[in-house]
């Protein structure tokens, strides 16, 4: 902070300095924003036009958050985690690290060898 107050000075930072005030900027002008159209109108302005994928994203999830906090933890969600569909119905193959935090009612391991997958007792 003390740097973009200019209250100390680090050569060579001006242009860092002038993109952060820039992004706070962006920031406070987005927080004034309650409602989710609003918040969506104003953060993807035509100006973004290379945002195409995003706005489909934005787009489907926008009708089911009430606040832009919600929306951004849904974006965040989808975006992390694309290939998680919210309902499975079907069988799924994926390696342990794949699957680590997912839960099912039945889990099959093939393939194992013995001794390289940790036991876990049940309690």
């Amino acid at each position: 902070m003390a740097l973009s107050e200019g209250k100390i000075s680090i050569s060579y930072s001006n242009p860092l300095v002038q993109r952060f005030r820039a992004i706070q900027n962006e920031l406070h002008f987005l927080d004034e924003q309650t409602g989710v159209t609003d918040f969506v109108k104003r953060w993807l302005r035509a100006e973004f036009a290379d945002a195409g994928e995003l706005r489909v994203l934005v787009a489907s999830l926008m009708a089911a958050a009430e606040t832009p906090e919600e929306l951004l933890s849904q974006i965040i969600e989808a975006v992390s985690q694309p290939e998680i569909p919210p309902d499975v119905i079907e069988v799924r193959i994926m390696s342990l690290h794949k699957s680590k935090g997912l839960s099912s009612p039945i889990v099959v391991i093939a393939g194992c060898v013995d001794g390289s997958v940790h036991h876990f007792a049940p309690e």
